[in-house]
């Protein structure tokens, strides 16, 4: 895969390392000054213990591809059948005597995404391959960048104003709607409103 800085294998790092944030920096600033990050001692073993590793070349991985799509009518994004190919390897190295047991493989993302490959996967044009309507309709929206610092509270609070102003925009379409309806709908909120509020008028009053 073209990753130069997997995201998720950082996450990894992060949880091999007991949710450590300073050996975790430590480890990827180093990463990025050299090209390099070492693990050793018990982290090494934990991890060796935990994660095995296959090479999958862009040949078989539209073989996996086209084979999925053939045999199992599922069509597999290139990342995930690298997966499902690692899986295969797997099987076939530590799993020959256990006919029983199984490998399951998480999918990392839809194939639309990855219309190109897909497409010379199975030998076809990527307009006849049908995309997802959601990623169809991205294609007309306008693209969106925030700047944040470094830090999980700074994330955190970019993430409550954001929401709490599409909140407010969303009241303030509520109420617009709302005074733009005919006069019979206005009234009739109001009075349910009104017939609401002498409801619990009324039982307040019988409880005390």
């Amino acid at each position: 895969m073209d990753i130069c800085v997997s995201s998720n294998f950082e996450r990894y790092l992060f949880a091999l390392s007991g949710e450590n944030h300073d050996l975790l920096r430590g480890w990827m600033q180093g990463f990025e000054q050299t090209g390099e990050l070492t693990i050793s001692g018990e982290l090494l073993t934990k991890a060796q213990d935990e994660m095995a590793s296959y090479a999958v070349l862009q040949k078989e991985v539209r073989s996996t591809i086209a084979e999925y799509k053939k045999v199992h009518q599922y069509l597999f994004d290139p990342h995930s059948a690298i997966g499902a190919a690692a899986a295969m390897h797997f099987g076939q190295e530590t799993l020959a005597d256990k006919p029983r047991s199984a490998v399951v493989v998480v999918g990392t993302a839809h194939y639309g995404k990855f219309l190109p490959v897909v497409s010379k996967a199975l030998g076809v044009a990527e307009e006849d391959i049908q995309q997802h309507p959601i990623l169809k309709s991205l294609e007309s929206l306008p693209t969106r960048l925030s700047v944040a610092n470094n830090s999980s509270a700074t994330v955190a609070e970019h993430i409550r104003k954001t929401i709490a102003k599409k909140n407010q925009k969303t009241n303030n379409n509520c109420f617009c709607q709302w005074a733009a309806a005919p006069t019979e709908c206005k009234l009739a909120t109001i009075g349910l409103a009104v017939a609401a509020v002498a409801v619990v008028f009324f039982v307040a009053k019988r409880s005390k």
